[in-house]
């Protein structure tokens, strides 16, 4: 038998089911298309029942809104931004020193010596002389080096304390009368920073109150300090001694 004799069944069954499965598609194909054109036919239908199906529109609003006297929409209400203050530290631990009063307008920010005028007054009338820094026993008072009150007099506590001499020497020297013994002594307040204070957190320390020299500024409660705003000069010895690694006194100038 030839090799096409042998062959020829084979070929010829897949000649018919190639013939099928491109029937099956060409099928398949037209029954798309079918579709695709029944849903393009009912689309416009299905738009105008839809546009009649809509409820018509309230004539009385359109003629609000054209004359614009609709009322208006109810407003939420606004939230407070400034609600009630909340009890603080010091209403939840009365054995805290009171907070400190509150600065002052125009109260200077340069801790000056005793009996110094207001601060306006006192920029005015000093002539930057030096005689209260010479004067001072202790060295307490120094001119300020720069800026726009170079040259007058300041206290740096930290450095040198004012020690509230009894003849206040300063106030003496002072010819232009920018220190005065009308002012009286009191050149600012302390206030202990419990936060940094050493006998506030539970070590025993009475350096401030043994060594501050004004009768009645400093007592002792509980072993822990205080300081009478009201008697305190701002003379800045509490906070010269102070051994606290963080500075436990803070003094706000001005009389």
């Amino acid at each position: 038998m030839s090799e096409r004799g042998d062959h020829g069944p084979a070929e010829g069954r897949r000649s018919l089911f190639g013939r099928f499965l491109r029937g099956v598609a060409d099928g398949v194909a037209e029954e798309r298309r079918r579709e695709r054109a029944a849903r393009d036919a009912a689309a416009p239908a299905e738009a105008e029942e839809a546009e009649d199906a809509r409820p018509a529109e309230d004539s009385s609003l359109d003629a609000a809104a054209e004359t614009d006297t609709a009322p208006d929409a109810p407003r939420a209400p606004e939230p407070d931004w400034n609600p009630a203050p909340k009890p603080g530290l010091y209403a939840s631990r009365p054995d805290l020193p009171p907070p400190p009063p509150v600065a002052r307008h125009n109260a200077p920010r340069t801790h000056r010596p005793p009996g110094a005028l207001a601060e306006p007054d006192f920029l005015a009338t000093c002539t930057r002389g030096n005689d209260c820094a010479v004067a001072c026993p202790v060295d307490a008072i120094a001119p300020i080096p720069d800026g726009p009150e170079a040259g007058t007099p300041r206290i740096d506590a930290t450095r040198r304390a004012c020690v509230s001499c009894v003849d206040t020497p300063c106030i003496t020297a002072c010819g232009p009368g920018a220190l005065t013994l009308a002012r009286g002594v009191k050149m600012g307040t302390a206030r202990i920073a419990v936060s940094a204070c050493l006998a506030y957190r539970g070590t025993d320390c009475t350096a401030c109150v043994d060594d501050c020299p004004v009768p009645g500024a400093m007592t002792l409660t509980n072993g822990r300090p205080r300081i009478v705003a009201d008697v305190c000069t701002g003379c800045g010895v509490c906070r010269q001694v102070c051994p606290a690694p963080k500075n436990a006194v803070l003094l706000s100038p001005g009389a």
